[in-house]
């Protein structure tokens, strides 16, 4: 008995055409919501959605602009630009209340921040690479990068977590530092943080260093 093959091709036809359809169609969301709207998807790192124009009509937005700077370590002494902000409990609560705008809607904020990083225990950073000429996702910093405390000794990351704004010249990404054990990494008696980027291929490392207190 001859088989008709349309029997089995029709219907791998018909879900083609229905993949298609609703490709194009989140295709074209996306395009006119970053293109023709100027609407880019939130960034997905702490303080990406604040900017200076807003913070400088307010007492908190000018804080919190002040907190930043001083919670932010540069350096161009590698391959690539690299700009490195702690990101602890003092900078998610001063970000919470510029975000929040009135006190119920920052408490929220700053808890769901909590949930989601546990700055309460752990180490949180925003790093930020730029280079014109190096290709900058061919790089994997978070498998050189070391964490060493006063006192406390030397950690790897828990986590890298990738923005969906990162690109090939610009990298954006929240990296997560904490014990195994699942001990606070945040001690009392901690002195300093040192924040190492080592590059292999150069047999050279870059320290950014945080002080208590700063």
């Amino acid at each position: 008995m001859k088989k008709d093959p349309w029997k089995f091709i029709g219907p791998g036809l018909v879900v083609i055409s229905v993949l298609f359809v609703v490709g194009s169609y989140l295709y074209d969301q996306k395009f006119h919501r970053t293109v023709v709207d100027h609407m880019p998807d939130p960034a997905d790192v702490p303080g990406g959605n604040v900017y200076a124009a807003t913070l400088l009509d307010s007492d908190a937005g000018k804080a919190y602009l002040r907190l930043w700077e001083a919670k932010t370590r540069r350096s161009n002494e590698g391959r690539y630009d690299l700009e490195v902000r702690l990101n602890d409990e003092e900078f998610f609560r001063s970000l919470a209340t510029v975000e929040g705008k009135d006190g119920r809607k920052a408490e929220e904020l700053y808890k769901a921040y909590q949930d989601r990083y546990h700055f309460d225990r752990k180490l949180v950073f925003t790093v930020m690479m730029h280079s014109p000429v190096e290709r900058l996702f061919d790089m994997h910093p978070e498998r050189w990068m070391v964490l060493r405390l006063d006192p406390g000794g030397g950690y790897q990351p828990e986590r890298w977590d990738e923005s969906n704004r990162s690109t090939d010249s610009h990298r954006q990404a929240v990296v997560v530092f904490a014990r195994e054990d699942g001990k606070p990494l945040v001690a009392s008696e901690l002195k300093t943080a040192e924040l190492v980027f080592r590059d292999p291929a150069k047999k050279a490392e870059t320290v950014l260093r945080w002080d208590r207190g700063e």
